[in-house]
């Protein structure tokens, strides 16, 4: 409970600062002679300890399927905040829908940190970088063993032993056209 109150404190701190919940791009791989399903999830400047990832199942699709989840830490975010964020080694996927999760407090800027209160606030001149909360749900086989993840170098590498994958005779393959109106 306490790593959970830890990570809520955190959004709480850090969502004035970020511009909401962001989606990391990902490349996927199946090598067929080996039968591993791989994704690398980009998360350049991600820290080990701010990110979760949970094997998960969807009754509705009746699909398993893997949850990134976890901080993007901006550099110029102040330094006692980060400080104060501790572990984060129990993320938890957000239960209300992402538009309520939203904070509205008066903090809309980084503020210097509070063993440097005569610095002047930095002047942020360009911003392309994404920063803040992250979430990536990815599909895996109903079948998926040994799931690994490895951070290395802004990457974050996930693969999959899969089970052999259906053949061409065994796939049923339909096409129907959806009216849109």
């Amino acid at each position: 409970m306490e790593h959970q109150a830890n990570f809520e404190s955190m959004l709480h701190l850090i969502r004035p600062l970020s511009s909401g919940i962001y989606t990391p791009r990902v490349d996927s791989c199946y090598e067929p002679q080996n039968r591993i399903l791989s994704y690398s999830v980009e998360l350049p400047g991600v820290r080990r300890q701010h990110i979760k990832v949970t094997i998960g199942y969807s009754p509705i699709f009746k699909q398993r399927n893997i949850a990134v989840w976890g901080m993007s830490l901006a550099p110029y975010w102040p330094v006692d905040r980060i400080i104060r964020l501790g572990s984060l080694d129990s993320l938890s996927m957000p239960i209300v829908p992402i538009d309520e999760q939203l904070h509205t407090g008066e903090l809309r800027r980084p503020v210097a940190p509070s063993n440097h209160a005569t610095m002047a606030q930095p002047q942020q001149l360009m911003t392309e970088r994404v920063h803040g909360e992250f979430y990536r749900l990815l599909a895996i086989p109903n079948n998926a063993q040994d799931v690994t993840a490895i951070l290395s170098n802004g990457i974050l590498l996930l693969t999959i032993k899969c089970d052999e994958p259906l053949t061409h005779d065994e796939i049923r393959v339909t096409q129907e056209v959806v009216e849109v109106h």
